[in-house]
């Protein structure tokens, strides 16, 4: 049996002031006795369907309604579409801007590859020129070389074979028994063969002169055959070199012109997209809008799911709702576990400014119909214990030791330095004492 307090104890732990003995009066007494505690933030809140909103995330002009209030639909679903038609009809240009481009692109680039192709024909004709014409030469070199050597041989033969018949006539004049008259004979014969082998001799000299000559007149030809052809050579080069990077560039071109035009008809066709709205979940069409002109992420269409409400309530502070070991609604005599839903702070300030009221909002399922008129308790619970001493908090004083009552026994009251654990503001959890 404890002694009641003559002050009243506050909510959650009781701050009372110290006192040493109890101001006299009438005393009253209170039981204290073991049982539950469920330190709770209460409230009441109004139940409602829940419903998914759904917006355009573009803006633009309503072109059809697909659905209307009531009707039941599908994850999926188009419910409506935004008029399209000029975005349409910019992304049909620019297709077909596409297309003629890429037919004029293939077109250049095969022209500028047979650019390309004859620049390398050229190359190779010039190639086969030169070594024809290196060939014609080296040839008519190798054939006076050969012509030249027949003459001398055929010279030598003969020079030896006149040199021969000189020897036998110089022995025929030299000998004793030749007559005058035929050495005189002899002599004038030697004149003749010693002139014609002068002759030969003279012949040989000027045809190996005109030969070398002429050697040298076509080794000169070469020399500038090879210069020229390798000047042409080189131009052709640069002339391949000037066609293989216009075709580069234009091609280098093409791709940015084509990128850009393949990023607007991307961009097109995602607006289209855009602009079409389709069901998130399934569900029932509970609200549409009457607006025709539309503003991107604003709810047009209001869809309810079967079995899914919520409850608003006065707003709760976000510590107090983070904090909460528990929330749950009891609703008729069901108890329903509670999702909080957070609403986004630039939402919150916005109303608090306008002097709109800011509710809090929590999420439950019910597998049976709520009616929507019905009122919900919520509980926020911030702690609960199960079978606990409870002290009445108007039985509880406090000084510097701490937190104490005045226990009754046989009449006399003694005073009981007592722990407390956690309080409902009625009763408190008494730990030890």
């Amino acid at each position: 049996m404890l002694l009641l307090s003559a002050c009243s104890a506050e909510a959650a732990v009781p701050s009372a002031p110290e006192l040493i003995e109890p101001v006299q009066a009438q005393p009253k007494t209170a039981t204290v006795h073991r049982g539950d505690l469920l330190n709770a933030t209460t409230t009441v809140g109004n139940i409602a369907l829940y419903c998914e909103p759904v917006a355009f995330i573009t803006d633009g002009t309503l072109e059809e309604l697909k659905v209307i209030p009531g009707q039941a639909v599908k994850a999926g679903d188009i419910l409506a579409t935004l008029n399209t038609q000029s975005l349409q009809t910019r992304l049909d240009n620019l297709q077909e801007q596409q297309s003629r481009t890429g037919y004029t692109n293939a077109l250049t680039n095969e022209n500028l590859q047979l650019g390309i192709d004859i620049c390398r024909l050229k190359l190779d004709q010039l190639t086969a020129a030169q070594e024809e014409a290196l060939q014609s030469h080296t040839a008519a070199i190798t054939s006076l070389e050969s012509a030249l050597a027949q003459l001398q041989q055929a010279n030598d033969a003969s020079i030896a074979a006149l040199e021969k018949q000189l020897a036998e006539y110089q022995e025929k004049l030299s000998a004793p028994e030749t007559a005058p008259a035929e050495a005189e004979l002899l002599k004038s014969q030697i004149n003749v063969l010693q002139g014609q082998i002068n002759t030969h001799r003279l012949s040989t000299e000027s045809s190996a002169a005109d030969t070398a000559a002429q050697i040298e007149g076509l080794q000169a030809q070469i020399d500038t055959l090879k210069g020229q052809q390798a000047l042409q050579k080189k131009l052709y080069e640069l002339d391949l070199q000037d066609a293989e990077l216009a075709l580069k560039h234009a091609k280098q071109a093409q791709a940015l012109a084509a990128k850009k035009v393949t990023t607007q008809i991307e961009l097109l066709q995602s607006s289209i997209d855009k602009a079409v709205i389709t069901a998130p979940i399934d569900g029932i069409i509970t609200w549409i809008s009457s607006d025709t002109k539309i503003t991107a992420e604003e709810s047009f269409i209001y869809i309810a799911v079967p079995g899914k409400y919520y409850v608003r309530t006065e707003e709760l502070s976000d510590k107090k709702l983070a904090d909460a070991q528990e929330i749950y609604a009891l609703i008729g005599n069901q108890k329903y576990p509670l999702t909080y839903r957070p609403q986004p702070i630039t939402e919150r300030l916005h109303n608090s400014l306008s002097g709109i009221p800011v509710y809090s909002f929590y999420d439950f399922e019910a597998d049976a119909q709520v009616p929507e008129s019905m009122n919900a308790l919520v509980f926020c619970v911030h702690a609960s214990r199960k079978d606990v001493l409870t002290v009445p908090t108007s039985a509880l004083n406090r000084d510097n030791a701490g937190y104490f009552v005045y226990r009754m026994t046989d009449g006399q009251k003694e005073m009981v330095h007592i722990k407390l654990g956690i309080s409902t503001g009625l009763q408190a959890e008494g730990l030890s004492g």
